[in-house]
């Protein structure tokens, strides 16, 4: 049986901005530096923080995403959270600034976030461990998540 994951088994990394399936998205990384195999057996608790400081509860998605989510030494666990991209009376814009996860032990803060809520609550996507990319000599300097 593997192990729960712990903060502390995890290096936070940015996977960007951008668009999927009519959302807006924003993706977190979360790289396993333990060199241990651990288990995420249950949604995590993750907050948005606006730029103006006002915390949102990100909504769970599908429960199915989180079973058996097992992450190897050295794979990545890769939390994508959405809004949807469009809305009929879209106000002034809710920047986020930040996306934190709650583990055991505490918790892990992306403030590299840039994703736009205005037009709904911000809802989990995708949660699965994928292996990093191959290192190769152009991108060798850059290969960890940044």
């Amino acid at each position: 049986m593997t192990r729960g994951c712990i903060t502390s088994d995890f290096e936070v990394g940015s996977g960007g901005a951008g668009a999927y399936q009519g959302d807006a998205v924003y993706s977190m990384v979360l790289h396993n530096i333990s060199g241990l195999a651990c288990a995420v057996n249950a949604a995590p608790q993750m907050t948005i923080t606006l730029q103006s400081g006002v915390q949102e509860q990100v909504a769970v998605g599908n429960i199915s995403t989180y079973v058996g989510v097992d992450v190897g030494p050295g794979q990545i666990l890769h939390i994508m959270i959405g809004s949807p991209g469009y809305c009929a009376n879209p106000s002034n814009a809710l920047p986020a600034s930040s996306l934190t996860v709650n583990l055991p032990g505490g918790s892990l803060t992306d403030k590299r976030v840039n994703l736009d809520v205005r037009c709904g609550v911000p809802t989990v996507l995708i949660f699965t461990p994928v292996d990093p990319p191959a290192i190769t000599a152009r991108n060798a300097g850059s290969a960890a998540p940044q």
